[in-house]
């Protein structure tokens, strides 16, 4: 008897707490928002609402309202501390700490908390990390004002930093405060038998409706996503056979529209760079660090794809005096006997055709006092050369130089090779081999049978970067359009996190 009684004394509970949210579209007072992220940063946004502050009520189980882009997978993607706050215009915003380690912030904002403009990690300490930001409006001074915690590398103990901002796009230069100065809002609620801290918005019931029926929608079609055939026999037992007779009526069909047909390019592998970029040379600006695959190849270095033709030669790498301070690897070779010189294998192999011209180009300079000439060869997979072309009086300091191949037989597996006359020392960086017959004849173009390909599929829009390319390992490797233009040599090189 007692617990039938306490069955039905909960039941009123839930009933009666339902009632009253769903009661409060007629109290101006509202509800509370609780918004906080569980799991190490890896939830994103959670969201939860309450009638009285007392019993709190999860949004949807550990349902994502904002998920943080920045980084790579595993150790990122992380959602720290995540403070949200509604401006004076009606827009939601919220800001998080993405690690202990980078000196930036993540932005993101909402018309309604769960359809989000892109993210942006706007960087404001020089060193240091970002923690626990908090952000109020200034009606006095127009603008929000952006507070967080720090333990910078000059002092281990925590400090407090502030910027300003009017559009969360430009943001004033960053100050120290007292760390009384701040507001320190977060809270530590009960929710589900486990603490969680975050911060407590006062909304109206109708905005806590909007979300909960996003999520149940969200639910659904996620479910429906899961299904498979193995369900089938369960989803359609009841289903009774069906005798019926279709119609065809073409006079009742609708146009689709031509626009609608697009490719996607993703740079993976190797798509752009041995794929769809014309290039021949693998490596060309001695740039590949072991960094770029997390340490795993440990072949992937500067001197990747590279190689010397004899024992009579030292291959090494430089960077006192680069060409340009975005490329500073080159290399050396150091010419004990003549003939010896510097192979590239491409992109497992050189593929060239019979009667096809090939651009050449390099830059070069001479540490010896002799005169320094260069012969560059593209060779079979048998050692036959089947092109050759020269390059005289190489100069002391760097100059671009650059010549014309017309090779004589086809080859699939060809390597370049770079000879120099004399003996001495000898400085070679963005080494090239680059097909006259490119895509539209276009210089630095793409290769011709790949780009036409997708030319004849007629695509009405090209999606790029796109996928995990497009946020990169980080910050440092996101795509920015302006590092892709000008003189190649002072190009921003790009690794590529697949």
């Amino acid at each position: 008897m007692k617990i039938k009684s306490h069955i039905y004394l909960l039941l009123f509970l839930i009933q009666a707490t339902f009632a009253s949210a769903n009661n409060l579209n007629e109290d101006p007072g509202g509800v509370y928002l609780f918004a906080y992220s569980t799991n190490d940063g890896r939830s994103g946004l959670n969201l939860a609402w309450s009638v009285d502050k007392e019993n709190w009520h999860e949004i949807g189980t550990n349902h994502t309202f904002l998920f943080s882009d920045f980084g790579s997978w595993g150790s990122q993607k992380r959602m720290y501390d995540p403070y949200l706050f509604q401006d004076n215009e009606d827009a939601w915003h919220c800001i998080w700490s993405l690690n202990d380690e980078v000196n930036v912030f993540a932005h993101a904002a909402s018309k309604n908390l769960y359809e989000w403009e892109r993210q942006s990690y706007p960087q404001v300490m020089d060193f240091g990390n970002f923690k626990e930001p908090e952000v109020y409006y200034d009606a006095s001074e127009e603008n929000f004002v952006i507070s967080w915690l720090s333990n910078t590398v000059e002092n281990s103990t925590q400090e407090a930093y502030q910027t300003t901002t009017t559009d969360f796009k430009n943001y004033s230069e960053t100050k120290k405060i007292a760390l009384s100065d701040r507001k320190n809002e977060r809270v530590e609620i009960i929710l589900n038998g486990k603490e969680e801290k975050g911060v407590v918005y006062k909304v109206a019931w109708n905005l806590v409706a909007q979300l909960i029926k996003h999520e149940e929608w969200v639910q659904f079609h996620n479910n429906e996503r899961n299904e498979s055939l193995n369900d089938d026999p369960q989803r359609f037992k009841d289903l009774k056979p069906l005798d019926a007779d279709i119609t065809l009526r073409p006079e009742n069909g609708k146009e689709i529209s031509n626009l609608l047909i697009g490719v996607f390019f993703e740079d993976i592998n190797y798509a752009a760079d041995g794929g769809l970029y014309a290039e021949l040379i693998q490596n060309r600006d001695f740039e590949y660090h072991v960094s770029d695959t997390k340490f795993r190849d440990s072949t992937w270095t500067s001197t990747k794809a590279w190689s010397v033709n004899s024992e009579a030669v030292e291959l090494s790498i430089e960077t006192t005096s680069p060409i340009h301070k975005n490329n500073p690897h080159y290399a050396i070779l150091d010419v004990k006997k003549t003939g010896s010189g510097l192979i590239n294998e491409g992109y497992e192999g050189i593929p060239v055709k019979q009667g096809e011209k090939y651009d050449v180009s390099l830059f070069a300079k001479n540490f010896g006092d002799s005169k320094q000439n260069l012969l560059v060869k593209i060779k079979d997979e048998s050692g036959k050369v089947i092109g050759e072309t020269s390059i005289k009086n190489i100069d002391k300091d760097w100059k671009k130089y650059q010549s014309v191949i017309k090779v004589k037989s086809t080859a699939i597996n060809a390597q370049l090779e770079v000879v120099p006359s004399a003996r001495g020392k000898l400085a070679l960086d963005m080494i090239s081999l680059f097909p006259q017959s490119t895509f539209k004849k276009r210089k630095n173009g793409l290769r011709a049978d790949l780009a036409q390909t997708i030319a004849d599929l007629n695509p009405k829009f090209v999606r790029f970067p796109g996928g995990c390319v497009a946020h990169g390992d980080g910050i440092d490797n996101i795509y920015k359009w302006k590092n892709t233009i000008g003189d190649l040599e002072e190009r921003v090189p790009q690794p590529n996190i697949w």
